[in-house]
């Protein structure tokens, strides 16, 4: 068995095909993540707190609630036709609430025809949760009740949520109108009266409530989790030709008839295919060490991780990976199609779990393919790191079990198949 480990070890770092791999995949992905430049902002980088101005009517929302505000609340988009003082507090009201992102375009030099048609084109192109349009007599329609005449609301989502917003946006709206009957229609003195009677209220407080199963990630760690997976994800498929750059071993051996006179000596066939295990698994080390140092030599931000964590999942990954790629060559039993095959089975799990873009929206089939994919357990074994949770520990080990333990049952169960044809 020694002896099947260190020529098949000899075979790869003669393989040129697998030293570009070995060595250059690192840097290529390294210098990828150099040129997206995931920031990893202070957590008073972005102004939660404040309204979010859009540079024209024209913009998408979703883009500056999703850079500046806070990812996971409710986004409304404002069309301001008044630009009043009154409606700067209004909704700098709103997004004080901090459940609310509102992003607001200023519109006051556009005709009321062309907000709303931007707003019907914003309704299917944008994410916005609401959309409103406040009329440019917003100030004294506001005052005199007349709410029909001051703004137009667009609801354009079935986030439940809404109800929340409709409810405070109302609340606020009365408690202008109440304070006008004291104040008349001084608005500053309107703003003064408000402003001193939320002084004297209990502070506000908001509480962000999960799932007992969600993982709630900061601005910061949601950036460092991105950069993880993108690195991550092109890493595995160096490891993936790994395997198959094994399995050409295999093949070439059994076509030079090296495979037969193995078998004809003491080593037997289990013998012989553990010795490429054990090799596949000394060939995943040396992968994993050149990763981690082009990772931490070249990449100017660090992943969030400890070197161990990232350790914990990028080995045992890349073994899950090199397994599939052993697998896939030893079955075909061709190289060129096993390469075939292999890409695209790594192009297709990295598209279903998640790596370039959020699962959220999926259908409930896609989110049910997507929780099989190797890359989602461990891209969710990295977010529980980030977070403190140590259960990340138990998902990485039973992951890379289960998945070993199916690649290798379906390996063997396919070879005794090709060996009965035969």
């Amino acid at each position: 068995m020694t002896g099947v480990i260190k020529s098949t070890f000899k075979l790869m770092l003669r393989n040129k095909v697998f030293l570009f791999f070995l060595l250059l995949v690192p840097i290529f992905t390294t210098l990828i993540l150099e040129l997206i430049n995931f920031e990893t902002p202070t957590e008073t980088s972005a102004p939660s707190s404040s309204v979010i101005e859009l540079p024209s009517c024209d913009e998408r929302s979703i883009y500056y609630a999703q850079d500046n505000g806070n990812a996971y609340a409710f986004n409304v988009k404002v069309f301001d036709a008044s630009c009043s003082e009154l409606s700067e507090y209004v909704l700098a009201q709103l997004a004080d609430n901090k459940m609310f992102n509102v992003c607001r375009a200023k519109a006051g030099g556009l005709t009321e025809e062309k907000i709303l048609a931007q707003a019907e084109f914003d309704a299917f192109n944008d994410r916005a949760g609401c959309i409103i349009y406040l009329k440019s007599d917003f100030d004294n329609a506001v005052m005199e009740g007349d709410l029909d005449n001051a703004m137009q609301l667009f609801v354009v989502s079935e986030d439940e949520r809404f109800e929340l917003f409709e409810l405070e946006l109302s609340d606020m709206l009365r408690q202008i109108n109440a304070a006008q009957t004291v104040c008349g229609s001084d608005t500053a003195a309107i703003i003064e009266m408000l402003d001193n009677i939320e002084e004297n209220m209990p502070a506000k407080k908001t509480v962000s409530v999960t799932g007992k199963n969600a993982i709630r990630l900061t601005a910061k760690q949601g950036n460092q989790l991105d950069a993880f997976t993108t690195a991550s994800t092109f890493s595995m498929m160096s490891f993936l030709f790994a395997g198959l750059f094994i399995a050409h071993t295999v093949i070439e051996e059994k076509n030079n008839k090296v495979f037969t006179r193995i078998m004809l000596s003491k080593v037997g066939t289990a013998k012989y295919f553990i010795g490429k295990a054990i090799a596949m698994v000394f060939v995943d080390l040396l992968q994993v060490t050149f990763l981690l140092f082009s990772f931490l030599t070249i990449y100017s931000t660090d992943f969030g991780l400890s070197l161990f964590e990232l350790m914990i999942i990028m080995l045992p990954q890349g073994m899950v990976f090199s397994a599939i790629g052993l697998t896939l060559g030893a079955l075909i039993g061709d190289m060129m199609s096993s390469n075939y095959v292999g890409f695209a089975l790594w192009s297709v799990s990295s598209l279903l779990s998640g790596s370039f873009f959020s699962m959220d929206d999926a259908t409930g089939a896609m989110k049910a393919m997507s929780s099989v994919m190797p890359q989602k357990l461990y891209n969710d074994a990295a977010k529980m790191f980030l977070t403190g949770d140590n259960s990340g520990y138990s998902v990485v080990l039973l992951s890379t079990a289960a998945f070993l333990l199916v690649i290798f049952c379906i390996g063997s169960v396919g070879l005794k198949m090709q060996k009965q044809e035969q």
